[in-house]
């Protein structure tokens, strides 16, 4: 193996773990019930995936994906996890949401016939 191909290894390798912190750190958050963080993690996550993108194109190879695999592994669990909480927060956001659209809705009705507004009446 080259020595630019161990860099390049070494640099995915360092991305892999940078990527494997990040979602840790998400998934923490999201079983400990933190708040509106979503953003954050997006960006990071995003900005992750894209530097390693590029430090994949210089290790491409066999010997690079063999030496990878392990962590690629690891990071596929701990991204599956995070997939399932996330839907899981998504889901309940939605549902308090659509409780509070279903109140709202509630309140600004009397349960009568509201009198329509000018532009809706009829003309004489």
């Amino acid at each position: 193996m080259s020595e630019r191909e161990i860099i390049a290894i070494a640099n995915c390798e360092l991305l892999l773990d940078r990527l494997k912190l990040v979602v840790l750190e998400e998934t923490d958050t999201l079983t400990a019930g933190g708040g509106s963080f979503h953003g954050q993690f997006t960006e990071r996550k995003n900005q992750l995936l894209r530097d390693l993108l590029i430090a994949q194109r210089a290790c491409g190879g066999s010997r690079a994906a063999a030496a990878l695999a392990p962590k690629t592994r690891t990071l596929q669990k701990l991204l599956a996890r995070n997939q399932r909480l996330l839907k899981a927060h998504i889901d309940a956001v939605r549902e308090v949401s659509a409780i509070i659209v279903d109140a709202i809705r509630q309140a600004e009705s009397d349960g009568t016939y509201s009198r329509p507004s000018k532009s809706e009446a009829p003309a004489c």
